[in-house]
């Protein structure tokens, strides 16, 4: 792994953790109902995408068990799409698979 992958990594780690606060204690009902969270969270979304976007092929396929091409789908989508967003998968994709995200990108640091 290159010295910048590394440091693109630790980035999206600090987005997450981001994204972890944003959403600490929320539940689904008030997350829909707080628009600056909404934005906030698709935000935080993007960062991560743009972070992986300039990530090298050479650590994305080292890795092929994490979805690199669905999290640059997903900034694209809150980048381009935002007025059509579908929060129950952002939801989903916020308590499931950021954190998992996390843990994997955590191992490949190691």
């Amino acid at each position: 792994m290159t010295s910048k992958d590394k440091q693109i990594l630790n980035k999206v780690i600090k987005e997450i953790d981001v994204l972890t606060e944003i959403i600490k204690g929320m539940s689904f009902d008030e997350f829909t109902k707080r628009e600056e969270i909404k934005r906030a969270t698709a935000m935080t979304l993007i960062n991560i995408g743009e972070l992986i976007k300039i990530a090298s092929k050479e650590l994305k396929d080292s890795a092929p068990h994490i979805p690199w091409n669905e999290i640059m789908a997903t900034r694209n989508i809150a980048a381009h799409g935002y007025h059509a967003l579908k929060l129950g998968l952002i939801w989903t994709t916020v308590k499931e698979d950021v954190p998992q995200l996390k843990l994997d990108i955590q191992n490949l640091i190691k």
